[in-house]
């Protein structure tokens, strides 16, 4: 088994702000110096630990917040959640420049960006950052100014918490509303997909029943909690598959699945083909 298990991974650099989108269990630990400056975005239930090097800090950033990393900053990422995904940014200097000029903020603050500043996303951001890796990575019909406006809106949202002494942040920060039981649900179940869950384990935290998960679910997905869970762990295999950088047996292994006579079957149902069987992407990355 690789040390990397990757769902998904996309890079791309060109334009005024690069992206890269990476998706997975194990994310490489290797020290790294980014020439340009860089927005850290954790997705999802992702935790990841940030050190920097020659500073002696180390940085925890979850789902609801971003970091800021100068240029010229050298820095590693680890993996604290059992599934990580996390969007990274690397907007050039004329764009952040640009940022300055257009919010009006005073020149000798262009300093607070030679520090690295970590904060809690609002809604608004949040949402850019996932409409913007759809229309730059996923939507190829997207129109050809559809993510420059989006960058736009990105880093001037950036500036609103940089600067939020000169600026007003846009929206509710994340964290400060409370969330409904479902999704309470499925952030516990996104940050355990990949071991054993147990749902009396699951209700304790929540200080609810198990009967009261079940109905809940039912109500929302249509499907038992054990139902939603399996085809979750399917679709994540199917992504595996496609990729080709495991091998099947170590990609039911991955899912929860001892035995690959079950995965094969399960995986068969799910998707009307055996794993072997199901295509396989020409390149993976």
């Amino acid at each position: 088994m690789t040390n990397e298990i990757t769902f998904d991974r996309r890079l791309e650099m060109s334009g005024r702000i690069g992206i890269e989108y990476w998706r997975g269990l194990l994310p490489p630990n290797e020290p790294c110096l980014n020439s340009s400056s860089v927005l850290i975005f954790p997705r999802k239930a992702s935790r990841f630990s940030v050190s920097l090097k020659n500073a002696n800090s180390e940085i925890v950033v979850t789902s609801s917040q971003m970091l800021f990393l100068p240029s010229n900053k050298g820095h590693s990422k680890l993996l604290l959640s059992p599934h990580g995904e996390v969007l990274t940014l690397f907007p050039t200097q004329q764009i952040l420049d640009e940022m300055i000029l257009e919010n009006n903020i005073p020149t000798k603050r262009k300093m607070d960006l030679s520090k690295f500043f970590v904060c809690k996303l609002s809604r608004w951001m949040d949402d850019l950052i996932d409409r913007y890796r759809f229309e730059r990575l996923q939507n190829h019909g997207s129109p050809k100014g559809c993510p420059s406006f989006l960058e736009k809106q990105i880093i001037n949202e950036f500036a609103r918490f940089l600067y939020a002494d000169i600026l007003q942040t846009t929206g509710e920060i994340i964290g400060e509303s409370v969330e409904t039981p479902l999704l309470k649900i499925m952030d516990w179940i996104e940050k355990n997909l990949f071991t054993e869950i147990d749902l009396e384990v699951l209700a304790a935290k929540l200080k609810i029943s198990v009967s009261q998960i079940n109905r809940i679910f039912l109500a929302e997905t249509k499907q038992t909690p054990k139902s939603f869970i399996q085809n979750w762990k399917l679709e994540e295999a199917a992504r595996l598959i496609e990729r080709k950088d495991n091998s099947i047996t170590d990609i039911a292994f991955i899912c929860g699945y001892g035995d690959l006579s079950a995965f094969s079957r399960a995986f068969k149902k799910r998707f009307g083909l055996a794993p072997l069987n199901y295509p396989r992407s020409k390149t993976s990355g």
